[in-house]
């Protein structure tokens, strides 16, 4: 082996551990909130969708948590989407503490293996007083995989305002009041 080829097998076997690492950071998908921020009352009860975007190569199951401000918002319930996880579905633990956290949300399927942009569950809230909560989306234990090979998957965290009762309403609210007390005196005049 001449002085050249082997400056070359030198090079390549030092940049091995670089392109793989390179290689790694590459992205398979996201798990999201869909939409990834909302606005609602005070008192509403609402969804949001977890989903699967951009998914390369398909996918068998995986499981994530989140956390949330648990004096801004309750969450009510998860929901699999079953239609598409039909293996051993968990809904994990919930904790609406002030630091509120779900944990533990596991997937799997052996039927459906979806790939691109997809359902995960459906969370159920209830927004308890003004203020901002944020999403903030993480891998559970059972890892995201296709055909039993590990995928790199990315979390995108999302935000709910709970916002103050629209002043329209609240103006609707204070007239229909007063068509009431106005016509309650009327029908006491008359008596």
């Amino acid at each position: 082996m001449n002085t050249q080829n082997l400056i070359h097998a030198a090079a390549f076997c030092l940049a091995l551990p670089f392109a793989s690492a390179t290689h790694a950071a590459i992205v398979d998908g996201t798990v999201a909130f869909n939409p990834s921020s909302t606005n609602v009352n005070v008192g509403d009860t609402f969804t949001l969708d977890v989903w699967g975007k951009g998914f390369t190569s398909s996918l068998d199951g995986g499981s994530f948590n989140f956390g949330f401000d648990g004096n801004v918002v309750r969450v009510d319930s998860v929901a699999l989407d079953t239609g598409t996880w039909e293996f051993a579905p968990s809904v994990g633990t919930t904790s609406n503490a002030p630091a509120g956290s779900v944990s533990g949300v596991e997937f799997n399927t052996f039927l459906h293996n979806p790939i691109g942009d997809f359902k995960i569950a459906t969370i159920t809230f209830t927004a308890l007083t003004l203020g901002t909560s944020s999403l903030d989306l993480s891998a559970g234990l059972n890892p995201y995989g296709s055909g039993g090979t590990p995928l790199n998957v990315g979390f995108q965290a999302g935000t709910i305002n709970a916002v103050p009762l629209p002043p329209s309403l609240l103006i609707m609210a204070s007239s229909l009041a007063s068509l009431m007390l106005i016509g309650r005196r009327k029908v006491s005049a008359d008596v």
